[in-house]
């Protein structure tokens, strides 16, 4: 029985992910990783998510799949185990592992890299061969090659390192339905959020809600009640480690004051996939695989890996990578 393995006492799972989960096993990691994440989005918890996230994480990530389709497709080779397969989904470049699959996947980049030193050397040469053909004027070759530093939009000089997390925060955003984005949102953690603060979130519209960064590097969810009558923002406030701090209600909007470097939270679709055990709120679904609305959206001022979420229909707050 090369085509099934035992997950559990009683239980048979079947190894050929593309047969089973229907897809098109010539389709790159990338396409898949979206296949599979909406696919989670819309399963239960149970063995059929169980199988998608752990199909997620091997055909998701280029080395893992080529290691696991390799062996798939060899008749001759014994059938992947479940254990085998755990340490394939689980496993790290360079970390150890009983079966030898860390080693396979640390082959991989050097055998890669071996390729791309080689192919660089080549172009090396047809550059230098060019620029002795164009009567060695170095300076034309030279005038070619830029630094790292860009314009940003006011026309003022940026360096890369300043710039890229707001523009790979853009990159994430979906602007139309045929241009899938460039980079994406991985939501790390869900804090919970106190009753009345997620009853007001699930409420929320336009920019009653919101999110604020403070100068202790706590982050706010702020809610703007805008029923006639009522002028008392809510405000639940947490540590960069998801501990509450505080949650009340601030007379006449004075609410706490957000840090003067805060970046602008920003509201729209957004390409977002999920770590294992955080459901996204199907109410924040759009019409395309891992397109979903957030309702703020807010890049952290201090970490510049990191980035705060707060999703339509949803009841947390999510601490959210940029890949």
């Amino acid at each position: 029985m090369k085509g099934f393995i035992m997950s559990s006492p009683g239980s048979a799972q079947p190894t050929d992910y593309y047969a089973v989960l229907g897809l098109n096993p010539a389709a790159p990691p990338h396409a898949l990783l979206a296949q599979l994440a909406h696919r989670i989005a819309q399963t239960p918890p149970g063995s059929d998510r169980h199988l998608a996230e752990q199909a997620r994480a091997i055909l998701g990530d280029p080395a893992k799949k080529s290691i696991y389709d390799a062996r798939l497709r060899d008749p001759q080779a014994p059938p992947w185990t479940p254990q085998e397969l755990h340490e394939l989904a689980m496993a790290q470049p360079g970390r150890p592992a009983a079966s030898g699959i860390a080693a396979q996947l640390a082959a991989i980049p050097r055998r890669v890299l071996a390729v791309v030193a080689g192919g660089l050397a080549v172009l090396l040469v047809l550059v230098i061969t060019v620029a002795s053909c164009a009567g060695g004027n170095g300076g034309d070759v030279a005038s070619s090659a830029h630094d790292s530093t860009v314009m940003d939009s006011g026309g003022n000089s940026r360096s890369d390192d300043q710039i890229r997390p707001n523009a790979r925060l853009r990159g994430a955003e979906w602007k139309s339905v045929s241009d899938t984005p460039s980079f994406y949102l991985r939501l790390v953690e869900a804090y919970a959020l106190p009753s009345d603060i997620a009853t007001g979130l699930k409420e929320c519209s336009g920019d009653r809600c919101s999110l604020a960064q403070y100068q202790d590097k706590n982050i706010g969810v702020v809610i703007n009640n805008n029923t006639p009558g009522y002028d008392s923002p809510a405000v639940a406030i947490f540590t960069p480690d998801g501990a509450l701090v505080s949650s009340r209600s601030y007379e006449n909007g004075a609410t706490p004051e957000a840090f003067d470097l805060q970046k602008k939270a920003r509201q729209g679709y957004f390409r977002i996939t999920a770590s294992d055990g955080i459901v996204i709120p199907a109410g924040s679904n759009g019409s395309e695989p891992e397109m979903h609305y957030g309702l703020a959206v807010l890049a952290d001022a201090f970490d510049k890996t990191a980035v705060w979420v707060l999703l339509r229909d949803g009841t947390h707050l999510f601490k959210a990578n940029i890949h």
